[in-house]
This record gives structure tokens, sequence and C-alpha cells, in this order.
């Protein structure tokens, strides 16, 4: 969530913000990463249970016969999960415009705090579960490195913090920016900007007005 609300302040002033506009994305319960390397992540939520997939096109698995089936990833698990994970591979193929889409490099399911993988953790960061290493990271660690990311001035790192603190206080209400915090994003202009990132708010239930 701190992730996807520094993207959708930064968005806006970007001169070509389509640079970042699918570095984090979220549809309902579903929340995508892709980056530079030709690594994307898929996280699927729902009540206790998350349920993620990565696929790494520089994984030595993308040749292997290893876990051809992505739901081998998911043998024996709750039926929950299975039903989680195939939500999950759905979105990943139906977003997907690729001819030859690469299989599932690594995955994981989670049950409150706890992390379950068929793979070791360094199995998980070997194949694409990198991509989400400074996400679980404590949080000032991971505001410091959203901060040299975006280049965020010291005033949009407090509206980072202002605007991430009253949605984790009603993570499930629409939180509606005030005056000020518009005031502090708008940038005339970059209409484009400003387009995708009341857009990008509104995902992750943060609207304008």
């Amino acid at each position: 969530m701190l992730s996807g609300i520094a993207r959708a302040i930064m968005i806006a002033f970007y001169p070509n913000p389509t640079n970042i506009d699918n570095d984090h994305i979220w549809y309902d319960q579903i929340y995508s990463i892709k980056d530079s390397l030709n690594i994307y992540c898929t996280i699927a939520f729902s009540y206790k249970f998350c349920v993620a997939i990565f696929r790494d096109k520089n994984s030595k698995r993308t040749l292997s016969s290893e876990y051809e089936d992505p739901k081998e990833y998911f043998k024996g698990t709750l039926n929950i999960i299975k039903g989680i994970a195939e939500d999950c591979l759905r979105d990943w193929y139906s977003s997907n415009n690729e001819i030859n889409i690469p299989k599932v490099t690594t995955a994981f399911w989670g049950y409150r705090n706890t992390i379950f993988s068929v793979d070791t953790y360094e199995d998980i960061m070997q194949n694409g579960g990198k991509i989400i290493k400074n996400l679980i990271l404590p949080y000032e660690e991971t505001l410091e490195i959203l901060k040299k990311k975006y280049n965020m001035t010291d005033d949009q790192i407090n509206l980072l913090q202002e605007i991430y603190l009253r949605k984790m206080q009603r993570p499930n209400d629409i939180i509606i920016l005030t005056e000020k915090e518009r005031n502090m994003i708008d940038s005339s202009n970059n209409i484009e900007g400003m387009v995708r990132s009341k857009f990008s708010f509104r995902k992750i239930g943060v609207n304008w007005a």
C-alpha cells in the first residue's frame, strides 16, 4: 500500500508517466508488479489468505520441465488456497498479451503472518521473488527506498505518510483527499500524469472527491 500511494503521487510529476504506469497496479484484491528486468508478480488477497505467483524470464526454470503446470506449486494446500491461486492465474493470463507466456517460475501462499511454499526462500528470490524484496522490508527502510526511487521531496514524503496512515486506520473505507493534499499533487502542466494519478489512487481506495 505504501508503494502504491507513492506511485500514485509521483506519477503526476513525471514528464512521461507511462514510464512508471505499470510499476504497481491494483485491481480489486489483486496486486501486480513488473520491473525492467523482466520479472512479473501477481498477488491475490482474500480474507486472511494471500497467493503470490512470479515469472522471471531470466530464470532457468523457464526452459526446464520443473513445475510445468503452475498448479504444482499448490499441491496439498487447502481448497481455498487453490481457489485463490486459480483466480490469480486467471488474472495473470487474461491481462497478458504475449503469444507465448513464460510459465510461473515460483510461488508462495500465506495465512495471516506465515508464508508457505514448495520452494526455499533462496529459490523464491532466485526465480522472481526479489521483485517484492523491498516491499517486505520494515516501514522506514521501504520509505527510504521509495524516496530515492522517485526522487521525492520532503513534502512529498510527508504527504505519502499522511495518506498511508489514514488508509491503514481505515483499510476498508474509501479515503477522500483533502484540498491541501490535492493541491500538493495537482500538476496542471501534466494532464496525462494527473489522469493516471487519479486512476491509481482510485484503485487503492483513495478518491480525489
